[in-house]
């Protein structure tokens, strides 16, 4: 006979499990601080890729005003400021990065803890119709 928890509690399960249990049970698999380490590795890599990019297209567009007033005083301003603005930008793009992923695996593993609660209200149930 079919009892309306059950069914309540099945729909719910097989609906997590198809809409944000899939990427949920990916993260959880991961502790947090490798999860957060891996993006930031991703994340660092990406935007050291990024900035390198937009530095040489910034040289490419502005060479023929570095070459008129090159000299080693303005080689070293621009060597320095392109070096504070990486160190800037990879500070803050990588905490906000950590913070994200932080919240993403947090919240996955509350999503996946809820989800076990109710497999195992479920289990209860069918043990207890059994009896």
């Amino acid at each position: 006979m079919l009892d309306e928890r059950k069914v309540k509690i099945m729909t719910y399960l097989s609906h997590y499990e198809e809409t944000k249990g899939k990427e949920d049970f990916k993260v959880s698999g991961f502790y947090r601080k490798d999860y957060v380490g891996l993006h930031n590795i991703c994340a660092f890599l990406w935007v050291t890729a990024g900035y390198g990019i937009l530095m040489g297209l910034l040289g490419i567009v502005f060479l023929d005003v570095l070459l008129k007033h090159l000299s080693v005083s303005l080689a070293a301003v621009l060597g320095l400021a392109v070096i504070a603005g990486y160190v800037a930008v990879l500070t803050v793009y990588l905490l906000l990065s950590a913070g994200i992923y932080n919240r993403r695996h947090r919240d996955a593993r509350k999503r996946v803890k809820r989800y076990h609660y109710h497999l195992t209200r479920l289990i209860k149930l069918y043990e207890r119709e059994k009896e």
